[in-house]
């Protein structure tokens, strides 16, 4: 699982570094030297810093630089202009509402330039919102394959450090959605067990997350009995772990006789062998959730 430390270097590495070099153009194409951009306010080395990814400014220093250098802070800080993001937000919601009203094919049709345009951006944001609001809409549709490659396209993007636990739990909520309805009942178990260790983590109330989900578009039978097992954490069996860890070896040796690559459930399979060794054979495979416990550690402060 994902640390601390991890996410704060991968901050500094890549978004950081991305706003540095915006700014470092930006100040190269008004005739400024560091230190004149810096004026009385910054050193040089404070900006150099910034241009070399080494630090993030404040949302009120990138408001400071964004007024010497005569631009939009929302451009400096994102590489989108306010208006713009604005104008994309709002045909998101405009798309979101068509499927939340069960208009999917016409969803689809709205959120398809909005990927891309979403994508152009390379605010990690905008992208998932997009991307995961897609794949929901193609899922509605029935384009499941459609569906899957947008939602692991948003899993991949929301490891951005910009990105919060709750909407990570999202996009893997949709995914376990999509494979449930695809009839890939162990890979969908781990990905609502993951949402939902996500979502308490993050200090939401995970009951009140499955309450909402379970009234709209993405209510499922899985996140209706397993999700309430994983709350309460009662494990009393419906279809034990050792069963569905037979399961899964039976499907992962098919993959292997037909050539077929499945990484995301060998990932489960994995799970389930390790609940097995650790004494939790014959337990509810809602127990998944049990290795997250173990997995997460609680935040400082």
């Amino acid at each position: 699982m994902r640390d601390t430390a991890s996410r704060t270097t991968r901050k500094t590495s890549s978004e950081g570094l991305r706003l540095g070099e915006r700014l470092r153009q930006l100040r190269v194409a008004a005739g400024l030297t560091q230190s004149e951009l810096a004026g009385d306010r910054f050193s040089k080395e404070y900006v150099s810093q910034i241009e070399r990814g080494k630090t993030r400014p404040t949302a009120e220093t990138i408001g400071w630089l964004a007024d010497r250098l005569g631009i939009d802070a929302g451009f400096l800080a994102s590489g989108v202009a306010t208006d713009e993001r604005a104008q994309l937000e709002g045909a998101l919601t405009r798309a979101e509402a068509l499927y939340e009203a069960n208009e999917d094919e016409e969803a689809v049709d709205a959120f398809e330039p909005l990927v891309a345009a979403a994508r152009a951006t390379g605010v990690p944001e905008l992208q998932v919102r997009a991307l995961s609001g897609a794949g929901f809409a193609k899922m509605g549709a029935g384009d499941h394959q459609g569906a899957l490659a947008l939602l692991n396209e948003a899993r991949a993007i929301s490891e951005a450090e910009s990105l919060s636990d709750v909407e990570r739990a999202d996009v893997l909520y949709r995914l376990g959605c999509c494979r449930y309805q695809l009839s890939s009942t162990q890979t969908a178990l781990s990905l609502f067990n993951e949402a939902l260790a996500l979502a308490e983590r993050s200090g939401v109330d995970p009951a009140k997350v499955r309450e909402a989900l379970l009234g709209g578009f993405a209510g499922s039978k899985i996140l209706e009995v397993h999700g309430q097992r994983m709350l309460d954490r009662a494990f009393t069996p419906g279809f034990r772990v050792r069963l569905h860890r037979k399961d899964a070896r039976i499907v992962t040796e098919a993959a292997r006789e037909a050539g077929a690559s499945t990484p995301a459930f060998a990932v489960v399979e994995e799970q389930f062998q390790r609940l097995v060794d650790e004494g939790g054979g014959d337990l509810d495979h809602a127990a998944l959730i049990t290795l997250l416990d173990e997995a997460f550690t609680p935040r400082a402060g």
